[in-house]
C-alpha cells in the first residue's frame, strides 16, 4: 500500500479502464498554466498521501486519508465510497469524508438505496466507465428519477469512478469546485481505496475463527439453529450477533428452513410479520435490504452467496452443499431407531443429543412462524435424551449417565427424568451426600408439583434407597 502512488496515476487507466460517460474525453486544462498547476498539485497530493501510507497500516485510516485527499483536491463538499450489489440492485455508503461541521450522510442516505432509478450508473459499473456530471440540471428532463436522487442528496455536480471486483462500487466526489473535467486523480485514489476495503474485509474475516473438520470444501456450509444461530464454512464461523440484524436473521432462517422452493418477498414478509400492513413495493424493498445486509456479512466467510435472487423470489444457492444441525439431528435419531446394535444405537443418540444446544433459533423461539418447530424439537430432544439416559443406566455406565443428565438438566431445567438420573448416577458413583445436594438443587429449580413427582419417582425407584437420601 505504501508503494509509489505517482506510478498509479500513470497506470490507473490500465487498472480500472476509466473513460468518460459524457461525449468529451478528459480534456487539457484551460490554458497551459492551468494544466501545469493541475500536474503540480496532483504530484504534491500523491506525494503527501504516499508519505502517510508509509507510516500507517490501518485500512480504514488509509481509506479516510485517501477520501480526505480526494475531497480537498477536487474542492468537493463530500467524498465517499458507495458499494453496489448488482444482484440485488442496491447500493450503500461504506466510508465517507465530510469537511463540514456536521455529517448528514445517515439522514440523507438510507441504509441501502435502490439502484433501479440509476441505470446509467449500473451501465457505467459494468463497462468500467467514469461518471462526470458538471451540472445535474442537464439530466433533469432526460432522467427525472436519477435527478430526484441528486436533488434529495443535495448534489449539484459530481465525479464518480468505479472499482471492481469484490467489492464493487464507486468513489464519489459531490459538488467538486475544481478539476471536474479531470478524473485521473480520482482514478489513482480509487485503487488505494479499493485495496483498503479489501484489506479491511480480510481483517474482519480473520476474526471469524474457522471450524476445522466441520466442513471440507469451499462450497460446504453448516448451519446451526439449536441455541444461537451460527453459520460455518471453511473460512470461518458467522454468529447471528455479528450481522446485528434480528429481522435479517429471521428472513434468512425462514428461507433456510423452507428450502424446496423460491419465496417471493411478499410471502416472506407476511409469514414473518402478518400484523404489519405494508405495500408490496415496501415489503419487497425491506426484504431485499435484509438479505443484502446478510450477504455483506456472509461474504466474509464464503466466496459464494448463500441466498440467490430469482424471478420467482429468493432461494438457497443450489450450488452449495448446505446442512443444518436440525437435519443432522433427524438423521441421527432415525438411524438410532433403526439400529439393531445397542452399542451403535447409544453412540448415535449421543451424537444427536450433543447437537441440541437449546431451543431452536432461541432468539425467536416464541414467534408464531417457528414456534411449532421449536416445540416439536424440544419434545424430540427430551424423548431422545431420556432414552439415552435409560440405555446408559442399563449398561451401568453411571459416569456417562451423570455427564448427560447434567447437560440435559441445564438445557431443559424442567426435564424431571434428567434430575432423576442425575441423583441416581451420583448415588451410584458413591456419594450419597452429593446425591442429596442434587435433590436439593432440583427442588430449587422445579415447581412444587414437579418436585413432588420427582420425589415419587425416587421413592418407587429400585435404583436408589429413598431412606438413605432423606436421612
Amino acid at each position: 500500500m505504501g508503494g509509489n502512488l505517482r506510478n498509479l496515476f500513470q497506470k490507473a487507466g490500465k487498472i480500472i479502464k476509466p473513460s468518460q460517460t459524457h461525449e468529451n474525453k478528459e480534456r487539457p486544462p484551460n490554458g497551459e498554466d492551468g494544466y501545469m498547476r493541475y500536474c503540480i498539485e496532483l504530484e504534491q497530493a500523491l506525494r503527501d498521501l504516499e508519505t502517510y501510507l508509509l507510516t500507517c497500516d490501518n485500512p480504514k485510516e488509509i481509506a479516510m486519508q485517501a477520501l480526505k485527499t480526494a475531497c480537498t483536491f477536487y474542492g468537493g463538499d463530500w467524498a465517499g465510497t458507495l458499494e453496489v450489489d448488482l444482484d440485488f440492485d442496491v447500493w450503500a455508503p461504506v466510508w465517507r469524508h465530510n469537511p463540514g461541521i456536521q455529517d448528514r450522510t445517515n439522514q440523507l442516505i438510507l441504509e441501502f438505496e435502490s439502484s433501479a432509478s440509476m441505470p446509467r450508473w449500473i451501465n457505467a459499473m459494468r463497462l468500467g466507465k467514469n461518471i462526470v456530471i458538471p451540472n445535474v440540471n442537464a439530466i433533469k428532463e432526460e432522467n427525472p428519477a436519477e435527478y430526484a436522487v441528486y436533488e434529495r442528496l443535495f448534489v449539484q455536480s459530481l465525479i464518480a469512478v468505479p472499482f471492481i471486483p469484490s467489492p464493487m462500487g464507486f468513489l464519489v466526489i459531490r459538488n467538486p469546485s475544481r478539476y471536474i473535467d479531470r478524473s485521473s486523480m480520482l482514478s489513482a485514489l480509487v485503487y488505494v481505496l479499493h485495496r483498503a476495503m479489501a484489506q479491511q474485509k480480510a481483517i474482519e474475516s480473520a476474526k471469524l475463527a474457522p471450524t476445522p473438520g466441520l466442513v471440507q470444501s469451499s462450497k460446504d456450509v453448516a448451519i446451526n439453529f439449536f441455541g444461537d444461530m451460527e453459520i460455518c464454512t471453511k473460512k470461518g464461523v458467522l454468529n447471528e450477533r455479528f450481522f446485528n440484524s434480528p429481522k435479517s436473521s429471521r428472513v434468512i432462517t425462514y428461507i433456510i428452513l423452507n428450502p424446496k422452493t423460491a419465496h417471493p418477498p411478499l410471502e416472506i414478509y407476511h409469514s414473518l410479520w402478518p400484523d404489519e400492513c405494508v405495500e408490496p413495493e415496501v415489503a419487497g424493498r425491506n426484504i431485499r435490504g435484509y438479505i443484502y445486509r446478510f450477504r455483506q456479512a456472509f461474504s466474509l466467510i464464503c466466496d459464494y452467496p448463500l441466498i440467490e435472487s430469482t424471478p420467482n423470489g429468493y432461494r438457497l444457492n443450489p450450488n452449495l452443499n448446505i446442512i443444518t444441525d436440525v437435519q443432522q439431528f433427524d438423521r441421527l435419531v432415525e438411524a438410532a431407531r433403526q439400529s439393531s446394535s445397542e452399542f451403535q444405537k447409544i453412540n448415535l443418540m449421543k451424537k444427536a443429543v450433543k447437537l441440541y444446544r437449546g431451543a431452536m433459533f432461541r432468539g425467536a423461539q416464541d414467534e408464531h412462524w417457528i414456534i411449532s418447530q421449536v416445540n416439536l424439537y424440544r419434545l424430540r430432544y427430551v424423548s431422545l435424551v431420556n432414552d439415552l439416559l435409560r440405555a446408559l443406566a442399563e449398561t451401568q455406565d453411571y459416569a456417562c449417565v451423570q455427564h448427560y443428565a447434567l447437560n440435559a438438566a441445564e438445557v431443559m431445567p424442567g426435564n424431571l427424568k434428567a434430575h432423576y438420573w442425575l441423583v441416581v448416577s451420583t448415588y451410584h458413583l458413591g456419594s450419597i451426600a452429593l446425591a442429596k445436594n442434587e435433590l436439593l438443587r432440583a427442588k430449587e429449580i422445579l415447581t412444587s408439583e414437579e418436585y413432588t413427582i420427582l420425589e415419587d419417582y425416587l421413592r418407587k425407584s429400585e435404583d436408589v434407597s429413598w431412606e438413605k437420601l432423606i436421612k
